[in-house]
């Protein structure tokens, strides 16, 4: 079953699109509580930047107002001044940029009355457009949309910019909850208005707004230095609103990353700054985030006694914004507290409001929500009534991530009530609008995370297909349309790219890497800190550049295989295994040239279990015997049949993607290895399109061999043999000043495997195992490269994994190899061996797959790279590597030939060796060619 909460945001990490919902405050602050959410399809790398930029910049902020007193105090408005329009328009102005639109709304009625007395019609609707601005909390934003609409018509208006530009802020504040392109363009008028009339406050508030919106279209570095900038000028200009506004959303922001202490910290600052702040409204913005920031620190307590102050006062006031966002809070409190009675009330009661106050997105959201909660009742009938509910609501608003989930939970719910072709058809719709977005993403790691993100849909639809409309090549379709894309789109479109466009270097690349450098040098914990701030904003700019050299992909979505055709590939001792975990149950299709079949397996959950219990026995070099059983009893025996195929081409799924196969244990105690031959591959489609596609040209040269060790050393390891590297969360620069230990093997290695490949092979070893030196060869012109150097795997940031190598102190380059650098590549090799720990370690991207090293050396043009899956013992590495080539060189393909190693390893060392010895190497590729080492002819 799939729930709400689950498929429409996953805030563990395993979603990769991310909803950033920075809540906007929709009446420019404390007037209002109703939150904008602002949808910004996003990394969360992309808001780690950003809130980190953010961060560095608030905290500069509050420096700044720490040296100086601001003046607090206000004459305050006579009675007298009750006659004059002019004082009542500036008090009102005053209070309802202060938020106080309680206060503010006589005073423009006032004002609005006497000038239409007057007689003068443009300060009289000045009046009228103030007192708009307060009324659209009252109503609803239809209304308030409609009112300023006919303003806005007004010739009045239309020749003169102070009154356009109020009318536009009024506007502006309504389509960021309803339209936020249209938004985009209010908000772009306003600042050009406030720069001609010389009206700093609005050129700020509209910077911070534009800022705001800037997240939507994924332009981080944009969207954080716009942001900083209203935070900075805000406080400069004396603008309380204005500040306490931009610090809330900032709040927001590191509350929706889970920094919920330094949410907090934001939240009580603005809470300060308003209660210091005579003549404030209700901050209700900043009470919401605050409630959510409480939650999230398990003071439920605390959350609960300042939800219902907050939402006492909203009732009171007849705030229907603020009392439906914070029925939303109150809901998903009463959720984590397993009360699913009370978050059933508070969400039905938030749906209400938010119908009265035309809020199409509070209200999707709600219905959504008691979706999932009906659910769990077992109540189908109602949760198909809330969840189009939910669908009519979230199609009124811009909001393109939400609404492919939503369809996808309506299809399971009438699959679930034997609706199968109705189910079909909304999945359907859900794929097409993902393919949709897919389409306009601006870089590979948006691509990647965009598919992981939306796994669900797919996975569900594979199981319509495959089981209830009985279609197992429709089931095929639909899970290749996601698996390994980012792969099989730059795979069918680079080709078409000039060699010298894959290779440019752009001045935002130069930058990141001089960061890089700077950072491999000795410095202050505060420098590195700064340091890598920089790194961070750096690199978000970079990656939204890059599909600039494939303009044209977007005309030319790539479709999978046909299926008979990938049959026809296959020879016939090869059987393709492709997994798809979901709960209750697993499947796995397989495919050989005579059928194509489907198995159903244990649950997601049982097989995650399982393999993170047996990896775990891997690392701390255990033999795992009782899970390496129970893991081919739960993988292998169901799909193999009567006649097992001896290759097995493995197309795993979720953590099946550090499993290696050919360690698990037949029930007669034999390794999977000693009877069959296992290559990987991202998808079925991939692994046809690497073993068709024709190289752009033949290589000349046998082998490239390098070798890196680092002149200083630390104390040995346990054991006294040396690991290949260190995982790192981060990236290499989380190691601060350690270094990372010698390989005293490596160099041994490869000058054994250059002898194998003939006296035009070429060594890179030692002081010239540089990445300059590296970059100088023509790499595209290799058959073979190895590297037996550190790799850094980073399963947090995948564009820093990088083989490290060395550098020099006249050197351009940062002596890091770097995810992005290879993918640039323009190589032809059969094979690339990655000969160091973890080379194989990524991001998991759902049913996209895992972002790493060997995904980069596949997109570079190399039909087959083999990597490590934990860390590497160095000596046996080098054992492994070194019969991995004397087989090679003996004729036999790249999978056979590992095979074979292994096999003499185990034959040499004995079959008691744990498999963390010699089972983590793996081969993904195409796993059929046959490099022509010179020296074997």
């Amino acid at each position: 079953m799939l729930h709400g909460s689950g498929v429409r945001r996953r805030a563990d990490g395993q979603l990769k699109i991310c909803l950033i919902r920075l809540r906007i405050s929709a009446r420019e602050r404390g007037r209002s509580g109703r939150r904008s959410l602002v949808y910004a399809m996003s990394l969360k790398r992309r808001i780690d930047a950003g809130a980190i930029v953010l961060a560095v910049c608030v905290l500069t902020v509050l420096v700044l107002r720490g040296q100086r007193q601001r003046a607090n105090t206000h004459a305050g408005f006579q009675p007298a001044q009750m006659h004059d329009p002019r004082a009542l328009f500036t008090e009102a102005e005053r209070l309802a940029l202060l938020g106080n639109w309680t206060k503010a709304r006589p005073l423009f009625t006032a004002a609005e009355r006497i000038y239409c007395q007057r007689g003068d019609e443009r300060d009289a609707l000045r009046g009228r457009i103030g007192r708009l601005r307060c009324d659209v909390e009252r109503t609803s934003y239809a209304a308030g949309a409609h009112d300023i609409s006919e303003q806005l018509k007004n010739p009045l208006v239309e020749h003169d910019a102070r009154l356009r530009l109020e009318c536009l802020t009024v506007k502006g504040v309504i389509d960021m909850n309803t339209n936020t392109a249209a938004a985009r363009q209010d908000w772009r008028e306003v600042l050009a208005l406030a720069k001609s009339l010389g009206d700093r406050v609005w050129q700020a508030r509209a910077t911070g707004w534009l800022g705001l919106l800037a997240f939507v279209d994924g332009k981080i570095a944009q969207a954080g230095k716009m942001v900083t900038e209203a935070i900075i000028e805000t406080s400069l200009l004396h603008d309380v609103g204005g500040e306490i506004d931009f610090l809330t959303f900032f709040g927001y922001g590191l509350s929706e990353y889970h920094r919920s202490e330094q949410a907090l910290a934001c939240f009580n600052r603005a809470l300060k700054l308003a209660e210091s702040t005579p003549d404030t409204g209700f901050p209700f913005h900043v009470y919401i985030g605050k409630v959510e920031a409480l939650g999230e620190s398990n003071r439920r307590q605390e959350a609960y006694a300042l939800l219902d102050r907050a939402l006492e006062e909203a009732r009171r006031t007849d705030t229907l914004g603020a009392q439906a966002d914070l029925l939303r809070e109150g809901a998903e409190l009463a959720e984590q507290d397993g009360d699913s009675g009370r978050a059933q009330s508070y969400y039905q009661e938030c749906a209400f409001v938010s119908k009265q106050a035309d809020l199409p997105r509070l209200l999707a959201d709600s219905m959504f929500k008691l979706t999932n909660l009906y659910q769990q009742s077992g109540d189908l009938r109602k949760a198909e009534e809330s969840v189009a509910q939910a669908i009519e609501a979230v199609r009124q608003v811009e909001a393109p991530y939400e609404l492919p989930h939503y369809l996808a939970v309506e299809a399971e719910l009438k699959r679930a009530s034997g609706k199968s072709h109705e189910a079909d058809t909304l999945f359907s719709e859900a794929s097409d609008l993902v393919e949709g977005m897919l389409l306009t993403v601006s870089s590979s790691a948006d691509e990647s995370s965009l598919i992981g993100g939306m796994s669900e849909i797919y996975v569900g639809h594979f199981r319509l297909a495959a089981i209830s409309l009985n279609d197992l090549e429709k089931a095929f379709r639909i899970v290749e349309r996601a698996r390994g894309r980012v792969m099989l789109d730059a795979l069918r479109t680079r080709r078409a790219v000039p060699a010298e466009g894959l290779g440019e270097v752009t001045p935002t690349e130069m930058q990141v890497v001089s960061l890089q450098r700077e950072l491999r040098q000795h410095h202050t914990s505060s420098e590195r800190r700064e340091l890598l701030d920089r790194l961070d904003e750096a690199e978000a700019s970079l990656k939204h550049t890059e599909y600039e050299r494939y303009r044209f992909r977007k005309f030319f979505p790539p479709d999978p295989v046909d299926l008979r055709k990938l049959r026809r590939s296959l020879r016939p001792d090869e059987m393709i295994l492709e997994y798809v975990l979901a709960d209750p149950e697993s499947f796995c299709l397989t495919v050989t040239r005579e059928a194509v079949r489907l198995s159903r397996l244990h649950g997601r959950n049982q097989i995650d279990a399982l393999v993170s219990r047996y990896l775990t026995e891997i690392q701390n070099k255990g033999a795992g015997q009782e899970e390496a059983q129970q893991l081919y009893a739960y993988l292998v025996e169901p799909v193999a049949g009567g006649k097992p195929k001896r290759r097995l081409i493995v197309v795993p799924d979720g953590k099946l993607n550090a499993l290696a196969f050919d360690s698990l244990v037949s029930p007669t105690s034999h390794y999977l290895l000693e009877s069959h031959v296992i290559t990987y591959s991202p998808s079925s489609t991939v692994f046809y399109l690497l073993r068709s596609l024709s190289q752009r040209s033949r290589p000349t040269l046998p082998f490239l061999g390098v070798s890196y060790d680092q002149d200083r050393s630390l104390p040995p390891q346990s054991g006294g043999v040396w690991g290949r590297v260190a995982v790192v969360v981060r990236g290499v620069f989380d190691l601060g000043e350690a270094e990372l230990p010698p390989l005293p093997y490596a160099r041994q290695e490869v000058t054994s495997i250059a002898r194998l490949a003939g006296p035009r092979s070429i060594l890179l070893v030692g002081s010239d195992a540089t990445e300059e030196k590296l970059k100088s060869e023509p790499l595209q012109d290799f058959e073979v490269l190895h590297f037996a150097v550190h790799g850094i795997g980073n399963a947090m940031e995948p564009e820093r994994s990088a083989l490290v190598l060395g550098t020099s102190p006249i050197s351009k380059e940062d002596g890091l190899w770097q995810a992005r650098e290879i993918r640039r590549e323009v190589l032809n090799a059969e094979l690339v061996t990655l000969s160091g720990c973890d080379t194989g370690v990524g991001k998991p991207e759902g049913e996209e797959g895992v972002a790493n090293l060997v995904r980069a050396f596949l997109l570079a043009g190399t039909r087959n790279v083999v990597a490590s899956w934990w860390a590497a013992d160095d000596r046996l590495t080098a054992a492994l590597m070194t019969r991995f080539y004397e087989h090679l060189a003996q004729g036999v393909d790249e999978s056979e030939a590992l095979n074979r190693a292994k096999l003499d390893i185990l034959a040499e060392f004995g079959t008691q060796t744990a498999p963390y010895y010699w089972a983590g190497f793996s081969l993904v590729g195409a796993g059929d060619s046959r490099p022509v080492f010179v020296g074997s002819k």
